[in-house]
């Protein structure tokens, strides 16, 4: 095998090991399934392409930016930590008003939550880290530039991938009615969490 080929294989094996570590992407998109699985699935396309902004931003160099203006990656830290906790407090606004069918207004919804995939991944700090590190530390920085756009279709597909498959198992069968009956306490538990994740950025130094 190629050293591209080697690196490649690598990474693939590293994102395997990330998309499986819980974060703000995934509760998104367990908490949008958990209302209907289209939206759980459009939610996990709205994770896609800010996935390929960040693979094409580390392999751009952005981590070698952020080390040298730390100004910027402090910037960056605080608006990501304020959109998830205005993020977190929608959910849990959310989860005291009565549940309306998803066909109401359904094109607006996955809109919006299609919106809400691109924005929650732009701004999670985990996809930030991850993607700012994963290069340097997999030499993936040397890779010939069909190897480097092999990595912005390959890792973000397969975060893609595993998020459809995780809104088809939590809208599927008994875990659909589970879901759909502790529907509020889901909302509850995913703004809280977002809230956590949101306040951990602000109060980083």
């Amino acid at each position: 095998m190629s050293p591209a080929g080697h690196t490649l294989l690598l990474l693939a094996g590293v994102q395997v090991a990330s998309v499986l570590s819980p974060g703000p992407n995934t509760m998104l998109v367990i908490q949008s399934a958990a209302r209907d699985r289209k939206l759980g699935y459009v939610a996990a396309a709205g994770c896609w392409p800010a996935s390929v902004m960040w693979v094409t931003l580390g392999l751009a160099g952005l981590g070698s930016v952020l080390a040298a203006a730390p100004w910027l990656a402090a910037t960056l830290r605080v608006v990501c930590g304020a959109y998830l906790v205005v993020l977190g407090l929608k959910a849990l606004f959310r989860s005291f008003k009565p549940r309306l069918p998803v066909t109401e207004g359904a094109a607006g919804s996955w809109r919006q939550t299609f919106a809400a995939g691109f924005v929650t991944n732009a701004t999670n700090p985990k996809s930030m880290a991850y993607y700012m590190s994963v290069f340097s530390a997999t030499g993936a920085l040397t890779l010939p530039l069909w190897g480097q756009g092999v990595a912005i279709l390959l890792l973000p597909s397969m975060a893609t991938l595993y998020y459809v498959t995780l809104a088809t198992m939590v809208s599927s069968g008994p875990a659909r009615r589970l879901f759909g009956r502790a529907s509020h306490w889901l909302d509850r538990v995913a703004g809280a969490a977002m809230l956590l994740f949101g306040a951990k950025l602000l109060v980083a130094r």
